[in-house]
Parts: C-alpha cells; sequence; structure tokens
C-alpha cells in the first residue's frame, strides 16, 4: 500500500511539473518578442518583423492590447506597403490587392493603437501618447486617398465585401480626422461623403449588407446622380431585412421622384394594399392613372382595392371603364359578371317580389336586368376565354335557370 502512495505521489508531482514547463513555453515573453521583432526590422524583412509580432498579438491576450506591440504591427505594415508602392511606382511587378490591404491593415491597426492610448494607462505619459498619437495621425492621414481607392478598385473589380470594408473605414474615420498632425496643421477631407456612401451602398448591397445599405442610404440620396438605382437598392434592401419603416421612405421617395419607374410604382401599392392602408394605396393608384390613363393594368389595380374596401358600386364603375378601355379583358368581364350577380341576390333578398305587391313588376323588371348584365359579361367571359370555365359556368348555370333559358341551360349543362 505504501508503495502504491508513493508511485501516485511522484505520478502527480511529475503531472504538474510537466503542465508548468508547458506554461512556461507558452508564456508571452514580450522581450523575445521585441528582440526579434527588431532583429527582422533591421534587416528589412517586415513580412517577417510583422508575422512575429502578429502570432503574439493574436495568440496571448495580455499582448493583444500592448500598445508597444500594435504599434510594431502597424509600422511593419507600414513598411510593406512603401515596398509595394515603390513596386508600383518602378512598374516592378507589383501586387495591388496586397499593397491596398497593406493600407487597410495600417489603419486597423492605427485606429486600435489610438484607441488603446486614449485610455487612461499608468504606464504613459500625456507626451507619449500625445507623440503616439501624432505618429498614427501622419500615417493615416498619409494613406487616406490611397484607403478609398482601394474602396473602389475593389468595387470596379465586383469584389464587394472586401470593397465595403475600404469604404466604410474611410467613412467611419471621416469625423475622427480632422485633427492636428505633426505640422501642426488642421486636415480636413476634400473627398465628396455623399458620392463615397453611394459607393458604399452599392458595395453593401452587392455583398448582402443590408443592414449597412440602410445604414449609408440616408446620405446616399442626398445626391441626385443615380439616385434612382441607390433607392432600389435601399428598398430591396429593407425587404430582405424586413425593415417596414425605411421600406415605406424609400418606396415613397422613389415614387414621388421617379413616378414612371415601374418598381417603385408596384411596390408603393403593394405595401399600402398589404398594410390595409387603402386610402394611401388608392392615392397611389390614381397618381399611376393620371400618368398613363389608358393602361388597365392601374384600373385593374384601382378596382381590386375598391372590391377590398368593399365599395362595390365604385369598384363596378371603375371595371366598366376598362371593358370600355379594353373589350377582351376577360377577367374584367366575369368580375363584372359576379358584382352584377351579386347585386341581383341582393335585390332579391331585400326587395317585395310577391304577386300582389303594387311593387312587383317594377322589382322583378330590376331584378331581370340585373341578370341579364350579369349574363352578358359571364358570356364575354366564356367566348373570351372558353378555355377557363371557373370564370363564367357557375354564373351562367344560374343566369339561365332563373331567366328560364333552357336551351342556353343545356348546352352550358353539357360542357
Amino acid at each position: 500500500m505504501r508503495h502504491i502512495i508513493i508511485f501516485l505521489f511522484f505520478a502527480f508531482y511529475s503531472s504538474c511539473a510537466f503542465t508548468q514547463n508547458d506554461n512556461n513555453v507558452n508564456q508571452f515573453k514580450k522581450k523575445n518578442v521585441v528582440k526579434e521583432y527588431k532583429n527582422f526590422y533591421k534587416a528589412a524583412n517586415y513580412s517577417k518583423a510583422f508575422e512575429i509580432v502578429y502570432n503574439s498579438i493574436t495568440k496571448y491576450d495580455q499582448a493583444a492590447n500592448d500598445c508597444d506591440l500594435i504599434l510594431m504591427a502597424m509600422d511593419s505594415k507600414y513598411q510593406l506597403y512603401l515596398d509595394e508602392n515603390k513596386k508600383l511606382f518602378l512598374n516592378n511587378n507589383a501586387d495591388t490587392t496586397k499593397f491596398f490591404g497593406h493600407i487597410y491593415d495600417v489603419y486597423e491597426y492605427g485606429l486600435k493603437l489610438d484607441s488603446l492610448v486614449s485610455k487612461s494607462r499608468v504606464d504613459l505619459s500625456e507626451r507619449q501618447k500625445r507623440k503616439i498619437q501624432s505618429d498614427v495621425s501622419d500615417k493615416l492621414l498619409v494613406l487616406r486617398d490611397n484607403l478609398l481607392s482601394g474602396g473602389k478598385y475593389l468595387l470596379k473589380k465586383k469584389k464587394y465585401n472586401e470593397a465595403f470594408k475600404y469604404l466604410d473605414m474611410y467613412l467611419s474615420t471621416m469625423p475622427k480626422f480632422f485633427v492636428l498632425s505633426s505640422e501642426n496643421t488642421l486636415y480636413a477631407d476634400m473627398n465628396d461623403s455623399v458620392s463615397i456612401s453611394k459607393l458604399a451602398v452599392h458595395a453593401a448591397y452587392g455583398s448582402h449588407r443590408y443592414d449597412d445599405v440602410i445604414r449609408y442610404l440616408p446620405l446616399a440620396v442626398k445626391d441626385s446622380v443615380r439616385k434612382e438605382l441607390i433607392l432600389e437598392m435601399g428598398a430591396k434592401a429593407a425587404m430582405q431585412i424586413r425593415d417596414s419603416a425605411n421600406l415605406e421612405f424609400v418606396l415613397r421617395e422613389g415614387f414621388d421622384n421617379y413616378p414612371n419607374n415601374d418598381f417603385f410604382k408596384a411596390n408603393i401599392i403593394q405595401f399600402y394594399h398589404a398594410r390595409g392602408e387603402s386610402d394611401k394605396a388608392l392615392s397611389a393608384i390614381d397618381k399611376c392613372i393620371d400618368l398613363d390613363s389608358l393602361n388597365t393594368k392601374y384600373w385593374k389595380l384601382k378596382g381590386n382595392e375598391l372590391l377590398a374596401m368593399g365599395q362595390l358600386e365604385n369598384a363596378k364603375k371603375v371595371y366598366l371603364h376598362i371593358m370600355d378601355l379594353n373589350s377582351y379583358e376577360y377577367e374584367t368581364a366575369s368580375v363584372l359578371g359576379n358584382l352584377f350577380l351579386k347585386e341581383a341576390h341582393d335585390f332579391f333578398d331585400s326587395s317585395d317580389l310577391n304577386l300582389e305587391s303594387p311593387d312587383y313588376r317594377r322589382n322583378r323588371n330590376v331584378l331581370v336586368d340585373l341578370y341579364t348584365s350579369a349574363q352578358k359579361y359571364f358570356e364575354i367571359a366564356m367566348l373570351l376565354k372558353p378555355s377557363q370555365p371557373e370564370l363564367w359556368k357557375e354564373g351562367l348555370l344560374e343566369i339561365y335557370l332563373k331567366l328560364n333559358k333552357g336551351r342556353e341551360l343545356e348546352i352550358i349543362e353539357s360542357m
């Protein structure tokens, strides 16, 4: 038993010792990282220098927010940018994607460093903070136009997701860099944020970043150039994320400014119809009719909306007008047949058709007229679309029966 206890003790001790040694191996040693980084940096091997510091930043929590290491990452990336820039200048097999990629990385590390030194830190004096922030500001301002060019370049290549990152970085830092540079001069962006926002909307839409489309849309639509296309993108993005508030705004803006655009016309009417806002739907339809009064499509929409509102008499007038515009509208003819037939049913239920009633003859004539009108339009539908009996057969069966049209009834029944 004693031997077993001793064996377990040594096994436990060995396990702890191994764990401690393993922790020591994985322990972050900043001095070693800095020394190795400086050696590669001095040898102008900036890729390796960045790799050394990047591995530490991504592996160790204490390194991830270390100002010195973030500064090293930014500096090595800046040097890599300079190398690619030199190749571009000398036309010496430069990699354009890498060139812009280094610029984006400089921005990422620069912004992180600026954020870190802005926080209260006991190991950095105010003078040190200002020096670091000045260095960051100078580097980022030098690269500012190239950051924008990277977004435009990738957008032309239809690499929408990457393009958006650059454009978003540029726009999100526009207010930040109205700061004093090392030359003690005030910097201000000379580029138009509205036109860049339009590019951002395009890139965001292309990469299915629909929330970002909506985020940059209000600024993008301030410019009239290509506004119609930007509004369409905004409407489609709002549909994707079910953002009804922004969808209504964009469709309204598009419809008011571009009333001949079929996309805005169809969707603004459908939007209000789906929400049960029939008055707004009718208003939009009437505007469409004013622009194209001979187009039966809009008259049909108006008739359908009036039907949905229960305004049967007004709907009937609209459908009659459609038949005047185009006598081949078989679906409209079927709708009119049903409307007259419903009117006949309602009149029958509410009228005195007793043979002894003094109003019998008048009421009977009204009822016959209603059935006859319904018959007329069902027969038009039958003539135009004999292959679709669902449009006319049931109605005609009832009417022929009520009007004692035996021969016609036999024909319909045999069909």
